[in-house]
């Protein structure tokens, strides 16, 4: 069942340009979606509103067809999604494989459970060497793979990532790319806002925003 917005708008304050405006968009479970469009474009804000962090201040999100409204969100937000940002996220004094867990941890997942799932991600993503390496001697690569290994172990039903190659280099950008949109597990759905059409590319839909409102996909 889909992740539906409806009739979305949104601005930060009531004297404030609307950022959002008359959105309605659906996206499916399992599904891979690009969301492009220039610097300003409203894309990361709407991001947030798919990912239940910003309640918009018109329309609805609905999950299932539910109101994801009230109480839901919270809930929905700690089970629900896994998030990946363009700064790596990371507890530098801690290892690879304690940020990698950082997510089940907060869950209440058994610690040597959750650590077992993180390592497992961690192998898939190709920095499983990395798992008892402090966080602030890995590279930006690195680090950004720890924090997808960290969204994958989770098994969450909606992975989204906030320009997530945008501080990286271009070979860096298609491992990093990569390990996010083709090693997600079965049935997660990924929405990834994103500058570089390469990226865009590899995903099976892109919903473009220009000043706030979709345009196309």
């Amino acid at each position: 069942m889909p992740l539906t917005l409806r009739g979305v708008s949104h601005r930060y304050r009531g004297d404030l340009p609307w950022v959002v405006r008359e959105v309605d968009i659906e996206i499916d479970d399992g599904e891979s979606v690009a969301l492009m469009g220039p610097s300003g474009s409203g894309k990361t804000t709407l991001l947030s509103i798919l990912g239940l962090l910003t309640k918009p201040a018109e329309g609805e999100v609905l999950l299932d067809e539910a109101s994801t409204g009230g109480r839901a969100a919270s809930g929905l937000r700690t089970t629900q999604f896994s998030w990946v940002f363009q700064t790596a996220n990371a507890l530098s004094r801690r290892t690879a494989l304690d940020n990698a867990a950082l997510q089940l941890l907060a869950r209440g997942v058994r610690p040597d459970l959750a650590r077992r799932t993180a390592l497992v991600e961690l192998d898939r993503v190709g920095v499983g060497h990395l798992a008892p390496r402090p966080a602030r001697l890995l590279s930006g690569g690195e680090l950004q793979r720890v924090c997808i290994a960290r969204a994958l172990a989770a098994a969450p039903r909606w992975i989204l990532a906030d320009e997530p190659t945008g501080q990286l280099d271009h070979a860096t950008t298609l491992e990093v790319s990569h390990a996010l949109i083709e090693q997600r597990p079965i049935g997660t759905a990924l929405i990834i806002a994103t500058h570089d059409p390469d990226v865009a590319a590899r995903c099976e839909r892109t919903i473009r925003v220009v000043d706030g409102r979709v345009v196309a996909g």
